[in-house]
């Protein structure tokens, strides 16, 4: 009798142990966070803005910074599917743009994503600033501080076509000389004291400026007349300087 006493309570502790087991281990799962999505799953649902054409680009279609805003529009695209030489946002474009017109090299479709080579001659757009993507391997960008009544009187903007004039110590005394005859003007910013100049120059050109700022000569440069308005479709002019342009 006392056997069966002690296998009966042995049976209900046993049971007990069991119960509180799965008590224990269900309110353990339950309070568990939920699993965290990997760095590789994330990355690729994230989102990434791209251009699309708004409505369908005919091939030869010029486009320049003026109708970027019509022609194409900003959406949403998962990181992995867009292009590395994508373009992102309207500016990015317009930027580009901003140093001459381009051509469609094909027919771009409405909700196609615009791409470098979809325009004549880019490079990257993504390997570089806008401006370093549109100069060409012939030139260089470099930069001059000029005081304002040595520059127009400070009236000279990006895109205006410049000379730069310096003097230079001869036998006779001193003597005009030209840095460059054309050079475009890419970008200014003053200073308070002298204004900064950006200019396109070819690699000779640009060692001479930086040589005679070294020496604190003074620039003067020339403001040439505007260039005539391209007709539409037509192919755009080179507005950089030759290789030959200083003297």
């Amino acid at each position: 009798m006392q056997a069966r006493v002690y296998l009966l309570v042995g049976t209900i502790l046993a049971l007990l142990v069991a119960v509180g087991t799965v008590l224990l281990l269900t309110t353990h799962t339950t309070a568990l966070p939920p699993a965290r999505p990997t760095d590789a799953a994330a990355q690729s649902s994230a989102g990434a803005t791209v251009l699309v054409a708004s409505s369908t680009v005919p091939a030869g279609s010029t486009l320049s910074a003026t109708t970027v805003h019509s022609l194409f529009a900003p959406i949403t695209l998962p990181a992995a599917a867009v292009p590395a030489t994508a373009f992102r946002t309207q500016d990015q474009l317009a930027g580009v743009l901003r140093y001459g017109s381009r051509t469609t090299t094909g027919l771009i479709a409405r909700g196609q994503v615009l791409i470098a080579s979809m325009l004549s001659g880019l490079a990257y757009p993504q390997s570089g600033s806008a401006l370093a993507n549109m100069l060409p391997r012939s030139v260089v960008a470099t930069t001059v501080a000029v005081p304002a009544l040595d520059a127009v009187n400070g009236a000279i903007a990006p895109g205006d076509h410049v000379k730069v004039v310096y003097s230079a110590p001869t036998r006779a005394g001193l003597e005009a000389r030209f840095l460059t005859e054309d050079s475009l003007v890419v970008a200014t910013s003053a200073d308070g004291q002298a204004d900064r100049y950006t200019l396109a120059l070819t690699a000779p050109q640009a060692a001479l400026a930086t040589l005679l700022q070294e020496q604190a000569r003074t620039m003067h440069l020339l403001l040439l007349p505007s260039r005539p308005a391209r007709a539409a479709g037509a192919s755009p002019t080179v507005l950089l300087p030759t290789a030959g342009g200083a003297h």
